[in-house]
């Protein structure tokens, strides 16, 4: 007999029965288990440490072993690099009255204007974080304390930009239509 509990942090799943059948529920379970669930629940939990109960199984031979999810890191562990954009003071110039004109109000829009500029307006491609952050380092704007974050929340709030690989960050059809359509927003006056 094959047993198997898993305990996030009090969630229990208990199965016992033949090693195929715990082996299958093991591992349906774990296909349905999102990916953040143990730093959500830690971050639900003030950090608190939880205890999971890993089982491998050989016949009747259960291991278990016990570990513990590490407090939520903050950005200050974060660390981009400037890198230099192709084309000189020319580039800077031109970045900054393409930032003046479009005027993004938030970091999202910052990031749609960024990855446009360097991919339509510069024909890059390749674009990572450390060009997002070197761009706002270059109109002199406050970089978000967790950009790579920022980033992401742009593609999955927005669907400005896609962040499927970060090291070749592109512009979204939506994120064009941002740029070339609604920005600047015109105040009602």
């Amino acid at each position: 007999m094959t047993k198997l509990k898993i305990d996030l942090l009090n969630g229990i799943l208990e199965v016992e029965g033949e090693e195929s059948f715990v082996t299958k529920i093991y591992d349906d379970y774990k296909q349905k288990l999102d990916v953040n669930y143990t730093s959500d629940i830690a971050i639900k939990s003030k950090s608190l440490p939880v205890e999971r109960s890993l089982t491998s199984f050989t016949g009747e031979n259960i291991i278990k072993s016990k570990t513990t999810t590490k407090k939520k890191t903050s950005s200050r562990g974060e660390s981009n690099k400037f890198i230099e954009i192709d084309g000189g003071v020319d580039t800077v110039q031109e970045l900054k009255a393409f930032y003046e004109e479009k005027s993004p109000r938030n970091g999202f829009e910052r990031n749609a204007v960024f990855v446009y500029f360097l991919q339509k307006n510069k024909g890059m491609t390749d674009i990572s974080v450390d060009h997002i952050y070197s761009c706002h380092k270059l109109v002199e704007v406050p970089v978000p304390n967790a950009l790579k974050q920022n980033l992401f929340d742009t593609a999955h709030r927005k669907h400005w930009i896609n962040t499927t690989d970060m090291n070749n960050i592109t512009i979204t059809t939506p994120g064009e239509n941002l740029v070339e359509h609604t920005l600047p927003f015109k105040s009602k006056e």
